[in-house]
Order: C-alpha cells, then structure tokens, then sequence
C-alpha cells in the first residue's frame, strides 16, 4: 500500500496537480552549455581533421581547440591596435596558428 502512494505522489508532483508542487522544484542555472552561443561554421576541406588532430594532441576538445586559437587571435589583434572586426585576418591568423603547430608536430 506504501509503495503505491509514493508512485502516485510522485505523479502528482511532476504533474504540477499538487498546490505545493512549484516549491519542490530546484532553480535552474541561468546560462547552462546547451544555452552558450552557438554559431555553426563551415570548414574548407581537410581543416576538420587537422583541427581534430591539434585538439588530441592537445589533450582539448575540438572546441575548446577552436576556441583557444579565435581567443589568442583575438587578442593579438587587440594588442596590435587593430579593430578584431577584419574577419578575413581572423581566418588568416587561425589558419597560420593551425599550420605552425601542425609543422610543429612534424
């Protein structure tokens, strides 16, 4: 008998049919990872994998990796005085910085 009251209260909290039922529910963290920005980005041919092998070698993840070079390239741009708008030297610089470190493991 037991047991079958704690099913059926566990419906009804989860329900939202108990008056009570709001105060159960633990707050969510404002800004989780499924909720960071988001961009989806085309890669030339071939950079996937060469992106895949920097970030093993690495011990990153692939993002964590491509994030990494945008910050570095980002802050380069920044301590030279440019805009960081050029989006045409940012893909320069990310590109040399995974070439060099490719080069570098050879």
């Amino acid at each position: 008998m037991r047991k079958s009251f704690c099913w059926l209260s566990a419906i009804i909290h989860r329900t939202g049919l108990c008056t009570y039922s709001g105060r159960m529910e633990t707050p969510k963290p404002e800004r989780t990872p499924q909720a960071a920005d988001k961009y989806v980005l085309r890669l030339p041919d071939g950079m996937r994998d060469k992106l895949a092998e920097l970030a093993k070698s690495n011990k990153r993840s692939m993002n964590a990796e491509i994030v990494l070079i945008l910050q570095l390239a980002l802050d380069g741009r920044h301590a030279g005085g440019g805009s960081g708008a050029d989006v045409g030297a940012l893909a320069d610089a990310i590109a040399e910085r995974v070439a060099l470190k490719l080069k570098s493991k050879e």
